[in-house]
């Protein structure tokens, strides 16, 4: 396995158990990413399951250099990738502007590498310093939680839900659906409310019987923070600008970061000026849950990012069995579809979501 550059710093990195090192040679970069990872930066590990470099470099960026160098000619795999049995190089994912990936495998361990390009020119309306720590939280998913999501799926069969969940007094309500439905509003009046705790805000895993957080920022915009009033002592501000979105990002006081608790109620909101409560079949509740996560651009930037992993090392039926987990995942619960109507507030939305919590306890 190649040595990292001399002039990179390294974090350590766990979750659930899934060890990895990130090594860096942008100072503040590292220094963004302990804040954003919270309580699962720590010290590097000296046996890590994956070594993750960045090169982290500024200037015009040119997709048809090669920003790791190799020892031998490489196959062509496709137009903007090449490799051998040990390596995949990606020199342009399309996804990204300036974002460059290289993945090894030597003796069952992994070295991947993420060259990004930084182009500073400002751009409009926009604080150089809130576009560059925009770019930082971005590069987050690359770093620490795309690989560790494929180790976990490749090692563990879990898969990536996106969802919100929360802790309740018997296993886990999660609010699945689409960005912009009100999944983070529910979530912080359910704390507020209902003294639940917040388990994912953005993401979870499932290996099928339980679910499992995914620990991330909480993005919260103003009418979140103003909502929240007094409880917002439950949550501790990342020093983060608020950037391009408006949004403030924070960790749970108390977070959970081992949890793993079974699914008891799964909710599809929607605004809606009619109020509605209707039960889902756990099939229609499996199809909306991948469509859920295949119109999320994190996550299908996800399977992107994996699909180039499984293309060079296939695992048999990896994809079948990821489809299964979610089918079995939704059987484990009651799944409704929630209608809001958003002009009678929060609290008739945390009241249905606690019947019909209590519905499933006694069924």
């Amino acid at each position: 396995m190649e040595k990292k550059s001399a002039h990179s710093q390294v974090l350590g990195v766990e979750i659930h158990g899934v060890r990895l090192n990130l090594h860096c040679n942008e100072p503040a970069l590292l220094e963004y990413a302990r804040a954003h990872l919270g309580i699962l930066a720590g010290k590097a590990t000296k046996k890590p399951d994956i070594e993750v470099e960045c090169i982290w470099k500024t200037g015009a960026w040119d997709p048809t250099d090669n920003p790791f160098p190799s020892n031998g000619e490489l196959n062509v795999i496709g137009k903007r990738m090449q490799g051998d049995a040990d390596q995949l190089v990606w020199l342009n994912t399309v996804r990204k502007k300036g974002l460059q990936l290289r993945f090894t495998r030597r003796q069952g361990q992994f070295l991947f590498q993420v060259a990004y390009t930084f182009d500073p020119k400002k751009k409009k309306g926009v604080d150089a310093r809130d576009y560059r720590y925009k770019k930082f939280f971005s590069l987050m998913s690359y770093l620490v939680y795309y690989p560790i999501s494929w180790y976990l799926e490749s090692t563990r069969g879990w898969a990536v839900v996106h969802a919100s969940a929360l802790q309740a007094e018997q296993g886990a309500v999660l609010i699945a659906g689409l960005g912009g439905v009100g999944k983070t509003t529910t979530c912080v009046a359910l704390m507020k409310e209902a003294g639940m705790a917040l388990l994912s805000e953005n993401l979870v895993y499932t290996d099928g019987v339980k679910v499992y957080p995914c620990i991330e920022p909480i993005r919260l915009d103003e009418n979140s923070l103003t909502m929240m009033d007094k409880a917002q002592q439950l949550l501790k501000p990342v020093k983060f600008p608020e950037g391009l979105k408006k949004k403030w990002l924070f960790h749970p006081r108390k977070p959970l970061p081992d949890a793993a608790l079974e699914p008891q109620l799964i909710l599809f909101p929607y605004f809606t000026s009619q109020p509605t409560v209707r039960p889902l079949e756990a099939e229609i509740a499996a199809e909306k849950v991948l469509a859920s996560n295949r119109l999320t651009r994190e996550i299908d930037d996800y399977d992107w990012y994996k699909s180039a992993l499984r293309l060079h090392w296939p695992q048999p039926m990896i994809s079948a069995l990821m489809v299964e987990v979610v089918n079995t995942f939704v059987r484990q619960a009651r799944c409704f579809e929630l209608g809001i109507d958003r002009t009678s507030g929060i609290k008739p939305v945390v009241r249905t979501i606690c019947e019909l919590y209590q519905q499933c306890l006694s069924s």
